[in-house]
């Protein structure tokens, strides 16, 4: 399995625990100037971490990702950006919290107001 991801470790963590617990080998690949600790951390659940050159453009990841796909034919790619189960389970982005005064600037009455919404 192979995919490219820029921003969301939730996804290729879900994904290498996922690769992981099936037996599955996973290649994640990421921008050369992702996180080494987010790197770190995909590799520790078992990803295969290749980087893409960030210099070329911005989804230079995604590009390298489908090009590696085409090199190997036996591989799958679930591709979040173009997979239209994708948009069914992505679940609804809760809405901002309003102006609390001097309040607003606490983590706690901003999860508390975002978990009641």
């Amino acid at each position: 399995m192979i995919e490219g991801t820029g921003c969301n470790t939730g996804l290729g963590l879900g994904l290498a625990l996922a690769a992981n617990l099936f037996g599955y080998r996973l290649v994640l690949v990421v921008p050369d100037n992702y996180s080494p600790r987010k790197i770190r951390l995909l590799e520790a659940y078992g990803a295969e971490v290749r980087l893409a050159d960030s210099r070329r453009g911005r989804d230079t990841h995604f590009v390298l990702a489908r090009e590696l796909l085409r090199q190997n034919p036996g591989w799958f790619m679930p591709d979040q950006l173009v997979n239209a189960v994708n948009v069914e389970f992505a679940p609804p982005q809760p809405p901002r919290p309003p102006a609390l005064g001097n309040c607003g600037s606490s983590p706690l009455l901003r999860r508390a107001w975002i978990t009641t919404v």
